[in-house]
Order: structure tokens, then sequence, then C-alpha cells
């Protein structure tokens, strides 16, 4: 598909779902499409552009934890330590976190510098 976009997205898997058995394939689809956003959101954040990381994060339809942990991830590469950590705790109202969630966060809270680690502080 030359212009992939969630229009164009939602209307594949929407056909598949509504075509008797193609359960399967529109599981596929969802799958490729969660991805691209995660592959995005990563790619952005590795140059620097976290902007437009957030920009494609905002515009994912369905915010699955592989999307919330790049976001996470992203945020951390930047040295946007505070902003992983408050996208952490609203994944973790949002999503149920995994070994990668938790890996994303303890990689921001290592580089905060800003943060204090001291009980009462």
């Amino acid at each position: 598909m030359a212009n992939e976009d969630l229009v164009s997205w939602n209307a594949i898997l929407s056909g598949y779902s509504q075509e008797g058995n193609h359960g399967l394939e529109a599981i596929f689809v969802f799958i490729e499409m969660v991805g691209e956003g995660m592959g995005l959101i990563t790619m952005y954040a590795k140059f620097d552009s976290i902007h437009d990381s957030i920009k494609v994060f905002e515009e994912l339809n369905c915010r699955e934890i592989i999307s919330w942990n790049a976001l996470i991830s992203g945020y951390a590469r930047n040295g946007l330590c505070q902003d992983a950590l408050k996208t952490f705790l609203e994944a973790t109202m949002k999503s149920k976190p995994n070994n990668c969630t938790f890996g994303s966060v303890l990689s921001a809270i290592g580089d905060a510098q800003d943060i204090s680690l001291k009980y009462g502080q």
C-alpha cells in the first residue's frame, strides 16, 4: 500500500473482520498496524525527534503496551526522564506492563540526575 494511514488500516481491518472466516487475517493486520506504530515511535526517538514520536503515539487508535514501551524508551533515550516516568505511570493505568516496560523505566531512572531516589525526597 503506497500511503498507509490509520484510515486505510482501519478499512482493511474492518473488511477482514466482516468477511466470514478471516479473523486470522484481521489479527495479522492488527499486529502489523501496531508494530508499525511502535517502529515509527522508536525510529523518531532514535533520531532525536521525540516530538514526532509523540505525534505518532497520539495518533494510534489502539495503544498496546509495546507502544507505551516505545514512547517510554524514547523519552529515556532523549534524556527526558521525568516524561518517561510520567508516561510509565499513565501506561500502568491503561495497560498491563511487562518486562520491557520496567526495563525502559529503570533505564530512565538510571539516567536521571534530577530525580532523588533518597527516602523522603
